[in-house]
């Protein structure tokens, strides 16, 4: 279970730790340390990654 408990965390990323599936904090880019599974979950996000959402209008077109 130790394995768990011990996270890489990349410099472009992030660890999202969430405990029981409650939000508890983040993890800054290196080595982070958790409780060991299935306490706590780390999801780990690219921050630096350009995200794009398309939104329709009311007639049904996307806005850009």
């Amino acid at each position: 279970m130790a394995y768990t408990s011990i996270h890489r965390i990349s410099p472009q990323e992030e660890g999202i730790v969430t405990r029981f599936g409650a939000y508890q904090g983040k993890l800054a880019p290196g080595i982070g340390l958790s409780l060991p599974a299935p306490i706590d979950a780390v999801e780990k996000v690219d921050v630096q990654a350009i995200n794009t959402v398309n939104i329709p209008r009311e007639g049904g077109e996307n806005f850009i």
